[in-house]
């Protein structure tokens, strides 16, 4: 099923504009998820999917993108992305002020189950957390490559507790820009047979942040393979 439609998209729409009629009481803070039964007891903070990835995404992965399938399903999935998009591009102070008070306290924390950085500034605030909460190992895919190969253009350097991952798609208009050699990830689609060489999700962030296996330890030429879901 492609979940890339116009009947989705309205649903966006209107969780955007109630966010915007409801201002500022319903964006006055953000919401952070506590886990999932994928994730574990990882929390973890999302954006609207396919708003907030990159163009190049909408004829390929968003055609299947489970996170885009979960928000037209759930409707306070599909709110709680809304109000942090809002946020995260209006009100980013609170946003990420929000976000940064919260991670002191926590051994994990993962960027964007759905969506992406909206932008470079976006980016450099997510270093910047991380060099803050530094206690707290945080984790994000990224399609948007060129915000973070242009922070490291620019001498900017990666705290150890971000782990950063470049999303590929099996396909060649998503294979990663990665002059810096970041680990990247891949999808196993149903009719193909993984590479040998990939590393394959163990299924659980929180379990593997804790043996220190899978994303969470992924060196530079790794690839985290996971089946299409």
């Amino acid at each position: 099923m492609t979940f890339y439609k116009k009947e989705v998209f309205e649903k966006f729409d209107k969780a955007l504009g109630k966010v915007w009629e409801e201002l500022p009481l319903a964006v006055s803070h953000v919401r952070i998820s506590n886990g999932n039964s994928k994730m574990g007891q990882v929390p973890s903070v999302s954006l609207l999917p396919i708003y907030t990835c990159p163009a190049r995404c909408k004829e390929t992965c968003a055609t299947i993108c489970y996170a885009a399938k979960i928000a037209n399903m759930r409707k306070n999935v599909r709110e709680s992305y809304a109000i942090n998009t809002v946020l995260a591009d209006y009100a980013k102070h609170t946003f990420f002020k929000e976000i940064r008070e919260f991670c002191m306290g926590q051994r994990f924390f993962r960027w964007h189950v759905s969506g992406d950085f909206i932008n470079y500034d976006y980016f450099v605030n997510v270093v910047e957390i991380a060099k803050t909460a530094y206690k707290c190992d945080f984790m994000v895919f990224t399609k948007k490559w060129e915000l973070v190969n242009t922070y490291v253009d620019r001498g900017g350097i990666i705290p150890k507790n971000l782990h950063i991952l470049f999303s590929g798609w099996s396909d060649p208009e998503l294979k990663p820009i990665n002059p810096y050699n970041f680990p990247e990830t891949q999808v196993i689609k149903k009719d193909m047979a993984p590479n040998e060489n990939w590393k394959i999700c163990g299924g659980n962030c929180y379990q593997c942040g804790c043996k220190g296996l899978g994303c969470w330890q992924a060196k530079k030429g790794d690839v985290i393979a996971f089946y299409e879901h």
